[in-house]
């Protein structure tokens, strides 16, 4: 199962998102933050209120968190809303032009 995870374009954000992980519901924190030299978004992950992943870049064209799957919480991709206009989400696109889909650990590979 998947979903999508209402990020926002805010930088220093907290919210928190439930999110289907392996057939349940996980309550997951996020922190937004933005790199204004390299110029992409990270988000640090946080379950029951213990960061789990710090500076997460949030770069599309893979699961990114495809190198953590021991962690179990699930996968994620960025992926565009429609035709995208740059290579990944800037300061401004990324609750405009981006999804980020949250699903279970096998990455949908079952």
């Amino acid at each position: 199962m998947f979903c999508i995870v209402p990020f926002q374009a805010i930088p220093h954000r907290k919210f928190s998102a439930k999110v289907p992980i392996d057939g349940g519901n996980t309550l997951l924190g996020f922190r937004m933050s933005y790199n204004d030299l390299a110029h992409y978004w990270l988000v640090d992950i946080y379950r029951n209120g213990a960061l789990v992943y710090a500076g997460l870049p949030l770069v599309p064209g893979q699961n990114i968190l495809g190198q953590v799957g021991y962690l179990g919480i699930g996968s994620a991709w960025i992926v565009p809303r429609s035709r995208a206009r740059e290579q990944w989400p800037s300061e401004t696109t990324l609750e405009s032009d981006w999804y980020i889909i949250w699903g279970d650990s096998d990455g949908g590979d079952k």
